[in-house]
């Protein structure tokens, strides 16, 4: 089967399925999500961020971003070497 593509052209729907991406395998983070959404800021570091926190649970350290999430699941966990975003703001 074909399908039109915006130009009019046709295309074999095995040339439209998506595929998921490979260094994910296919799976959107929340840290994947809210880096598309905001962007990255080059030269700057989240741990340089006022927004960038330091947490304690049962002797593991956490690292998270306020402003992306700070619930306990290892899903919001940032590293502290991470391209800040553009919502950073340096620590005063």
């Amino acid at each position: 089967m074909k399908q039109l593509d915006i130009y009019g052209n046709e295309i074999s729907l095995e040339e439209t399925e998506s595929k998921p991406l490979d260094h994910q395998g296919g799976r959107t983070t929340l840290k994947t999500w809210f880096r598309n959404c905001h962007g990255f800021r080059q030269g700057f570091y989240c741990k340089n961020c006022k927004f960038f926190e330091i947490k304690m649970r049962k002797g593991q350290v956490y690292h998270k971003c306020v402003k992306m999430s700070t619930s306990s699941c290892r899903e919001t966990d940032i590293r502290k070497n991470d391209i800040a975003c553009n919502l950073y703001e340096s620590k005063k």
